[in-house]
């Protein structure tokens, strides 16, 4: 049963990587926000610790490990026209927001 809930959600975030990509945003953002979670959990638990957990995840666990995740997203971008590193897109819409929420 493992397998199918790990599967489950491999393939969810495979669906946020390309809903992310369609709608304009950066999907390796998805793959950065699990990297910093990992690299957190290791910094807090050290690294040993850290990657004997990491690998009873891999067996025991339901879902699947950071690392598994952070990789699987990082390949998708290899099907896809990513946009250069770093690169911004000026939205008007997003800068009104940004002033709104800044005032309250």
């Amino acid at each position: 049963m493992l397998g199918f809930s790990r599967f489950d959600e491999l393939e969810a975030d495979r669906a946020a990587f390309y809903n992310a990509y369609k709608a304009g945003y950066n999907p390796l953002a998805l793959s950065d926000a699990l990297k910093l979670n990992a690299n957190k959990a290791r910094e807090e638990q050290g690294e040993e610790e850290y990657w004997r957990d990491e690998f009873l995840m891999l067996l025991f666990a339901s879902h699947p490990p950071d690392t598994q995740r952070f990789l699987a997203l990082s390949w998708e971008a290899n099907f896809v026209k990513m946009p250069p590193r770093d690169s911004r897109q000026a939205s008007p819409a997003f800068d009104a927001m940004k002033k709104r929420v800044g005032d309250d």
